[in-house]
């Protein structure tokens, strides 16, 4: 009788202990792409060395800086601790960039979705598709804007960039 109470109670805690074990959620990480440049079709000297290019961030020396946590439950981080901005420069007649520290990391929550080699990441009402060759995931023609002047209030215009990132290992 005993060996039958035995065998019931231990019956008992192996169905109990046999539930999903990520009820609650849990996220386990799947992927982490680094950004590693933002490039514009048009040629600019960004940080007014005469050096016209049309990468954005090796410019401004300014990458690293915009990070994607993805996990394996279709959801998602991007963490953001640097902001770069073009806009006009009415003083020069050209396009100038700047790349500053944030006072605090953006974290944005997103969702992600993958089709063979394609990466959907969608956030704040925004939804963009993403290629993976190898170890990059490039977003082509992602409205980039183009502010007026210096103080980044008002948008002149949105120009088509080439978002780039590595995977980190």
């Amino acid at each position: 009788m005993k060996i039958k109470f035995a065998l019931l109670i231990l019956l008992a805690v192996i169905i109990t202990s046999c539930g999903d074990s990520n009820d609650d959620g849990a996220r386990v990480l799947s992927e982490t792409w680094e950004l590693q440049s933002i490039e514009v079709n048009d040629f600019y000297d960004f940080n007014g060395d005469n050096d016209y290019t049309g990468n954005l961030t090796a410019e401004l020396g300014c990458t690293g800086f915009d990070n994607y946590f993805l996990y394996s439950n279709g959801t998602g981080e991007e963490h953001i601790t640097k902001s770069v901005a073009i806009y006009f420069d009415s003083q020069t007649s050209s396009v100038a960039g700047v790349c500053s520290d944030l006072s605090a990391p953006q974290v944005i929550d997103i969702n992600w979705s993958q089709n063979n080699n394609q990466r959907t990441f969608t956030y704040q009402n925004f939804s963009a598709t993403g290629t993976v060759v190898g170890n990059t995931l490039t977003f082509v023609d992602i409205d980039f804007p183009l502010y007026t002047d210096a103080s980044l209030t008002a948008i002149e215009i949105l120009i088509p960039a080439t978002f780039t990132y590595q995977l980190v290992e």
